[in-house]
């Protein structure tokens, strides 16, 4: 059996919209605070 691996294209889509997300998170936590 294969291990599921996403291509490099949805691995690097994935971890940009987790950077913004997480990036997001950060400025809201920090303008709220």
């Amino acid at each position: 059996m294969r291990r599921l691996t996403p291509c490099l294209h949805c691995r690097r889509a994935a971890a940009a919209a987790r950077v913004r997300f997480a990036a997001i998170l950060t400025r809201s936590h920090s303008s709220t605070r």
